[in-house]
């Protein structure tokens, strides 16, 4: 089984999530720093990951660019993004892309976050 990406510059927003996803025993992983997440999600070593839940306001890399860099990586083409933002705009940046599955606004109710991501990926067994 793989894990859950989490990549958003607010830490107390990746604890928040992080303790959420642990309760539904969901491997997941955070980074505040996007070019750290890049670089982990596309290592050759390691499990795969599963989902990815993306912040789109992050300095250094936006989610959007971030998006499209994955869409070009064959170890990351494949995997799933859940866009959390603030911004109610930011939804027509990434409409028509097949693997934004899902759109969350910030702040969110995080029960609302693990029903999204139980239709997105059910949980492990």
């Amino acid at each position: 089984m793989g894990w859950i990406a989490v990549v958003d510059d607010d830490e107390p927003m990746l604890a928040m999530i992080r303790e959420a996803l642990e309760l539904d025993h969901r491997p997941v992983k955070t980074f505040s720093n996007p070019q750290f997440a890049f670089a982990e999600l596309t290592a050759k070593n390691g499990p795969e990951c599963d989902l990815l839940i993306l912040d789109v306001m992050m300095p250094g890399l936006d989610g959007l660019t971030f998006c499209n860099a994955l869409e070009e990586h064959p170890r990351t083409k494949h995997v799933p993004v859940v866009i959390a933002s603030a911004h109610e705009k930011t939804v027509s940046l990434f409409k028509g892309n097949p693997r934004v599955r899902a759109f969350i606004h910030k702040p969110f109710d995080l029960d609302d976050l693990r029903e999204k991501l139980g239709t997105i990926l059910p949980l492990p067994q």
